[in-house]
């Protein structure tokens, strides 16, 4: 910073023509002004600018010198009005860490309205599992948090919304079975699990009954896999009982290919965040995205897809009750 300091001293010598003049426009005074060209000279082990009484010469190394100054100077103000211009304008490419199944079942039909209030942003989306560590990388990653999994100290979330796992099935399956009446009858019944190897405990805590006892049922699995869009589609095609983000199976239970089982027991809630790394500076980009998916999950504690799904809804507890997986 100090030769970028002498140099611009010294490019604004030339341009008054003197060091006093110099010294006048930067609001230094002469002798500040004498020794930054000093100074600069020294570093560089060659004179500038031959002195007299009357008038400031440049020198032949002067005059190359200080063409290549006033590029260097330009560029380090345009580098400075870029940043200063990112920082207050939503621009340029945001790069995004989210859950492949949020993207695809609830994202990706907001994206349109982001990208008409901010079309000079572009998107960088990198997806993983529902449970994808939030990574410093990226300027926004979108997190679930709940049921053992929690956001690093390293950044600063924003709520978005409530997910309620939801047990569900398709209509035909149901028909084919008979109804459920209480969470130990899953045991019985083919069911669909998250996790690479199938195994897992489902627990069921009865919501008008804090008191109670929970309800621990360990699945039937016919289908396992650690990706949720096989496990709905395999739901919606009748080949067993699958508990899911309310997210994912929201529109399925509106159109009703999937129905909701046991609504008087609750599973699991997750809190969605909108994260970003706790640094000190914040893109406006990051800012504006951010604002954007509070303003449109509502940033509370409801879960906006049980909302609109058929049935009774009943109130949702803000914290993680329970365990899948």
């Amino acid at each position: 910073m100090d030769s970028l300091y002498s140099m611009r001293v010294f490019v604004r010598v030339v341009d008054c023509g003197s060091l006093a003049g110099a010294a006048r426009h930067l609001d230094l005074s002469p002798a500040a002004v004498t020794r930054a060209v000093a100074k600069l000279e020294s570093e560089l082990g060659a004179r500038l600018i031959h002195r007299t009484s009357r008038r400031l010469v440049l020198t032949s190394v002067g005059e190359d010198y200080l063409e290549r100054a006033r590029s260097i100077l330009q560029q380090v103000e345009e580098a400075n009005a870029l940043v200063a211009d990112s920082v207050a304008t939503p621009k340029g490419p945001l790069r995004l860490l989210v859950p492949n199944s949020f993207a695809v079942h609830t994202l990706m039909d907001r994206l349109p309205a982001f990208r008409r209030r901010y079309p000079s942003v572009t998107l960088e989306m990198t997806t993983g599992g529902c449970h994808v560590a939030a990574d410093d990388s990226y300027d926004v990653c979108v997190q679930l948090v709940g049921g053992g999994w929690t956001l690093g100290n390293d950044f600063v979330a924003r709520p978005l919304a409530l997910t309620e796992a939801v047990a569900c099935v398709a209509p035909s399956q149901l028909s084919r079975d008979g109804e459920l009446r209480r969470p130990e009858e899953l045991a019985e019944r083919d069911c669909l699990v998250f996790g690479a190897q199938g195994h897992g405990i489902w627990r069921f805590d009865q919501r008008d009954d804090e008191g109670a006892q929970p309800i621990t049922v360990e699945p039937r699995p016919v289908i396992s896999s650690v990706d949720v869009d096989t496990l709905l589609s395999a739901a919606t095609a009748g080949l067993g009982y699958v508990g899911l983000p309310s997210y994912v199976v929201g529109a399925a239970l509106q159109a009703r290919t999937l129905v909701r089982l046991l609504p008087q027991w609750h599973v699991l809630t997750y809190q969605l965040y909108a994260a970003v790394p706790s640094r000190k500076y914040v893109p406006a980009k990051a800012r504006a995205f951010v604002d954007f998916l509070v303003q449109s999950y509502g940033g509370g504690q409801r879960d906006i897809w049980l909302d609109r799904a058929p049935g009774v809804t009943p109130s949702l507890k803000s914290a993680a009750l329970g365990a899948v997986g």
